[in-house]
């Protein structure tokens, strides 16, 4: 067997299937009308087949005619302007309420954007510490190694000598004389 004759042959087969099934309902509902068809003059007529159906038929569209109005006619023009009002009303509130949803939309879009801003904001502001943190301890880093010495001071030939500093008495309290 080829390679793909299943399915080709399978789709042959819904094809046909479908044709022959399109071709029987058409026949069934032309024999369904037609019958119906005929079913529906024959009430009209008020009698079997073998009567005039044109005479009968007339007798009653006559009849039909004679007969007072029970109802008075519709007036179109009150209608379509009643039918009119109805569609601007409602019109007006899918309006209100789609302008409603549109401005509540807007607001969070505003409140989302404001919320980024404040967090890009506070990020930079971190940032700035961070940094401003950094050079601050750089600097007194640099002043604590400036100001320790690095072996003997140069004395100048004009200046005094230095004295060395006295060390002084400690004292406790409440022990009296020392």
């Amino acid at each position: 067997m080829p390679k793909g004759s299943f399915w080709r042959d399978t789709f042959e087969q819904l094809e046909q299937l479908g044709t022959s099934t399109a071709q029987q309902t058409g026949q069934a509902v032309k024999s369904v009308t037609i019958g119906s068809l005929q079913k529906a003059i024959e009430e009209f007529t008020g009698g079997g087949p073998s009567q005039t159906s044109g005479d009968k038929g007339m007798e009653k569209i006559e009849k039909g005619q004679a007969k007072k109005q029970n109802y008075t006619p519709l007036d179109t023009k009150k209608l379509e302007q009643g039918y009119k009002k109805q569609d601007q009303q409602k019109l007006m509130d899918v309006r209100q309420k789609l302008w409603h949803y549109f401005n509540l939309e807007k607001q969070e879009e505003k409140k989302a954007i404001d919320e980024r801003k404040k967090e890009q904001e506070e990020r930079k502001k971190l940032e700035w510490e961070k940094e401003e943190k950094k050079r601050k301890e750089e600097k007194t880093k640099q002043q604590a190694f400036v100001e320790a010495p690095k072996g003997k001071e140069r004395r100048s030939i004009l200046a005094p000598r230095k004295v060395a500093k006295r060390a002084q008495v400690e004292t406790r309290v409440g022990t009296g004389k020392q």
